[in-house]
Formats: C-alpha cells, sequence, structure tokens
C-alpha cells in the first residue's frame, strides 16, 4: 500500500513539474513596443526596454512590423538609435530609408515626450 502511494505521489510530482515546464514563458522581461507614425513606406516604431530604468529606442521599418508574443520583430529594423537623455531633451526623430537621427534640445518649451514622436523626413 505504501509503495502503491509513494508511486502515485511520485507520478504527480513528475506531470506537475513536466506540466510546468512546458508553460514556462518564452522571455523573461518582454519589452513594449509601439508603432508611433507610419510616413509613405516607413514605419516608427518606440521600443521600451528594461524594468526599471527604461532604455528607449527608435527603430524604422520598410514594412509594417508584426512583432511576437516576446516583442521580437518578425523582420528587421532598417534602422534604429538609442534615446540618451544625457544629450538633451527630445525634440524630435528624422528618418528614411537611409536612416535614422533623434533630434535633440536645450528648450525645456521645445521638448516633447518619448511617445508623441512624429517622423520627420
Amino acid at each position: 500500500m505504501a509503495k502503491l502511494l509513494r508511486a502515485r505521489i511520485t507520478l504527480a510530482l513528475t506531470i506537475a513539474i513536466v506540466g510546468l515546464a512546458a508553460c514556462k514563458p518564452k522571455c523573461f522581461f518582454r519589452d513594449s513596443v509601439t508603432v508611433l507614425d507610419q510616413n509613405g513606406d516607413i514605419y516608427l516604431v518606440l521600443r521600451a526596454a528594461g524594468v526599471q530604468e527604461k532604455v528607449f529606442t527608435y527603430e524604422l521599418y520598410n514594412t509594417e512590423p508584426a512583432f511576437d508574443s516576446c516583442a521580437k520583430a518578425k523582420v528587421q529594423p532598417i534602422a534604429k538609435e538609442v534615446y540618451d537623455d544625457s544629450e538633451g531633451r527630445l525634440k524630435g526623430v528624422q528618418g528614411d530609408a537611409n536612416g535614422i537621427r533623434i533630434i535633440y534640445t536645450g528648450k525645456p518649451e521645445e521638448a516633447i515626450k518619448v511617445d508623441e514622436v512624429k517622423l520627420r523626413r
């Protein structure tokens, strides 16, 4: 009887462990991605990575981007640039098929929020 009980407990634990392993997420931390603007065939995407200290990256795609459950793009961006607030406040983002450039300002009245950017050509 005790042997049968141990066998059932072992089987139940094995099934539970295998079940948990099968359900584990593919990614530990998921970036937040938002399509901010479209200008012709160019799409501007904001990627926010990090838990407490956010790192903001602007990405350009030449086709409408699609992302998997871990926020990984199914196609590679044609350009990307990290926003570095030590260079100044955000004024805008300029980009086309040849690249991307973040425009900084020292004037608070010209600054915009990272998620309010419209693509300049």
